[in-house]
């Protein structure tokens, strides 16, 4: 494995493991089934085996990269350019195990808050991965739409959840309209406090971006004397 995807086996770093081994073992659960990476530790003593099995991982992450960027093209150019404050996608074709790879890169593309959802192996259900951004806690903004669900769980920066198709609509309505009251409230602690956005939203880009796009209308001509900083 570490021949396979480090620059030098010999010494892997933080990098190697985080870019380049891990997504090879987790390619197997995302693409065929998580028995694959674990057949490559069971045959490490027996050398041809365990090349066989590396083998088979790396085939997996160059699919697993291949059908995401496939998929993420799609999406792009099915949601357009008119972003909310919260994106929810329905992908009626995308695979389960790219889920949330493609809500990362709706988060990194659009710098909101975004749950990609797909068709569930139950009749009449989707599942769904989210991603968020810093200083929005997934879980307590989707709290208030609990209803909703059928199973919902995660952490601040991520969830997954279960729902059924024909709520889809209501969610997607409800969860954009919950970022945008999420902005306005953050513009109002910008002018009640006298602060500049910079601080308020804790200096990340990400968040300043999301800020600026969803409610510049009001915080820009409120909080004009204080400069945003240069990222």
């Amino acid at each position: 494995m570490l021949k396979s995807s480090c620059t030098d086996p010999s010494q892997p770093d933080s990098r190697d493991v985080a870019f380049s081994v891990a997504p090879r073992i987790n390619a197997a659960g995302r693409m065929a089934h998580p028995a694959e990476a674990l057949a490559v530790f069971e045959a490490a003593r027996d050398e041809e085996a365990a090349r066989q099995r590396v083998d088979r991982l790396n085939q997996l992450n160059m699919e697993r990269r291949r059908t995401v960027k496939l998929h993420f093209e799609e999406l792009v150019e099915a949601v357009g350019t008119n972003i909310p404050a919260g994106l929810v996608v329905y992908r009626e074709t995308s695979p389960k195990g790219i889920a949330g790879l493609l809500a990362s890169k709706c988060v990194e593309r659009y710098s909101v808050p975004s749950i990609v959802l797909v068709p569930s192996t139950i009749p009449g259900q989707v599942v769904g991965s989210g991603r968020s951004i810093p200083g929005v806690d997934l879980v307590k903004t989707l709290e208030p739409l609990e209803d909703l669900f059928l199973r919902f769980g995660g952490h601040a920066q991520a969830v997954g959840l279960t729902m059924g198709v024909d709520r889809i609509e209501q969610f997607r309505e409800k969860f954009a309209g919950l970022l945008d009251r999420w902005c306005e409230e953050a513009a109002k602690g910008c002018m009640r406090k006298q602060i500049s956005p910079y601080h308020l939203s804790t200096a990340t880009s990400s968040t300043r971006s999301f800020c600026l796009n969803r409610s510049e209308k009001e915080i820009v001509p409120q909080c004009s004397p204080y400069a945003w900083p240069k990222s």
